[in-house]
């Protein structure tokens, strides 16, 4: 479901397309994976820790950190097809 978003933003598919491709790339890329989910399960310590800081970071945090990292893994995927 993360990586949803960033590719239908990045490629111009019909919807089986972008669902085919976000699979794709979730799938060769662990390393990006392993990131997302520390940083997250981070990012729900402190606001546990610091709850009032939820209140107006979350969604943007949130979107920022998929972003960079969904984002990573498409630019990865796109060096490696122009490569071959």
């Amino acid at each position: 479901m993360l990586y949803i978003i960033p590719t239908y933003n990045t490629f111009d598919l019909p919807l089986l397309g972008i669902l085919k491709n976000a699979l794709f790339i979730m799938l060769i890329s662990p390393i990006q994976n392993l990131l997302l989910l520390l940083s997250l399960g981070s990012l729900l310590v402190i606001y546990y820790f610091i709850p009032g800081i939820a209140f107006f970071f979350n969604v943007s945090v949130f979107a920022w950190l998929n972003t960079f990292f969904v984002m990573d893994a498409t630019k990865q995927v796109l060096v490696k097809k122009q490569s071959v």
